[in-house]
């Protein structure tokens, strides 16, 4: 096996281990008895610190091997939904499950892009299609049985279930080939043009939508995490199937795509009719991933640049930004006029169409 083919296994296992249950996580807090705006404390506590542990990881595995990083990551995931488990319905307790679940988020986020541009090195397209497919089948899996497992099995088994397939995603990674590891950190500005920034700053907006997306479902479509479930399949399928015939060419109308897509969205938080809403989810999934490929090369289409100062670079905008809206969000406190300043975000993104190498 060639080294995107590993590292492809690495991504299946490791993302369905990682959204068998938070995908629905939001919805286990709010069931709990937290607010809105407590929900919106919890992010900002969530991002501010992901900045933090994310530059943290990534000079850290240019100094150790990273694979060991991403062991102590697997443990602490588990053990994050433990103590999610055990939850007392206060801030100081919320504040902590932040922090845990931040830490062993971005002990792993920046070292899967730090593997995924390493083995991106020519075919870029082909590769980057190959690890969005593979990406999203763990979704469609974990959304398939993430449902089935939470309303049938103890925590207890479900952390065991975490444990045991993040360390088997780590196997892979000790087969990947050595000679492109960067060893120093530079932090690098070469690669992140005003376009690509802007981007990056705006595309936060989807990243949000679709974090609230399951809490709007859940609070104004069906209180059901067996629905949700069903949702992200039907999400995922669209993923493929667009993934399939799109990110392996750059022949697509992204500014067209994207402003449909929007319309999309804005359909689906003004109708809650739930039959209607699994249609308009598949349509919903094939814009959301063509602004994922889109995305997706827009980060990893890099050249002669120290990675890991680029990803430290990258990280912090995404999680500063981030954080940044969150805040605003708390204030707000209105979940439609949230998602709607996100949808606006999402159709800015595609008037600044990111130019990308079309030679790649």
């Amino acid at each position: 096996m060639n080294n995107i083919k590993y590292y492809n296994l690495f991504i299946l296992i490791s993302t369905f281990a990682r959204n068998i249950i938070e995908l629905f996580s939001m919805i286990i807090l709010y069931k709990m008895g937290f607010s809105l705006k407590d929900i919106m404390l919890f992010y900002i506590i969530y991002f501010i610190t992901c900045g933090v542990v994310s530059t943290i990881s990534l000079f850290i595995s240019s100094k150790f091997n990273s694979k060991y990083i991403l062991f102590f990551s697997s443990f602490l995931y588990a053990y994050s939904f433990y103590y999610l488990s055990n939850l007392s319905c206060n801030l100081i307790s919320l504040i902590i499950f932040a922090i845990i679940l931040a830490i062993s988020n971005y002990t792993y986020h920046p070292l899967r892009h730090y593997y995924a541009i390493l083995v991106i090195d020519d075919n870029k397209n082909k590769k980057i299609a190959s690890i969005l497919i593979f990406n999203y089948l763990a979704i469609i899996l974990a959304s398939y049985l993430g449902p089935y497992l939470t309303n049938n099995m103890g925590l207890d088994i479900i952390v065991i279930i975490l444990v045991i397939s993040s360390l088997i995603s780590i196997i892979p990674l000790f087969k990947l080939k050595k000679n492109k590891i960067q060893k120093k950190v530079k932090l690098s500005f070469k690669e992140i043009k005003k376009d690509k920034l802007l981007f990056f700053i705006f595309e936060q907006g989807k990243v949000i939508f679709l974090l609230l997306q399951a809490l709007y479902l859940y609070i104004y479509v069906k209180e059901d995490v067996t629905y949700l479930g069903l949702f992200n399949v039907i999400l995922g399928i669209a993923a493929i199937f667009t993934i399939y015939f799109f990110a392996r060419s750059n022949n697509y109308r992204f500014r067209l795509i994207n402003s449909i897509l929007c319309i999309i969205l804005i359909l689906k938080i003004n109708i809650v009719n739930p039959i209607f809403l699994l249609i308009l989810a598949f349509f919903e999934g094939i814009g959301i991933k063509i602004f994922e490929v889109v995305s997706t090369k827009n980060i990893y289409n890099i050249d002669k640049v120290n990675v890991i100062g680029y990803l430290i670079v990258v990280e912090l905008i995404f999680c500063l930004v981030s954080s940044f809206i969150f805040v605003i969000f708390y204030f707000i406190n209105n979940l439609k006029i949230m998602l709607y300043i996100c949808i606006l975000f999402i159709f800015i993104c595609g008037l600044i169409n990111p130019k990308i190498d079309k030679n790649n």
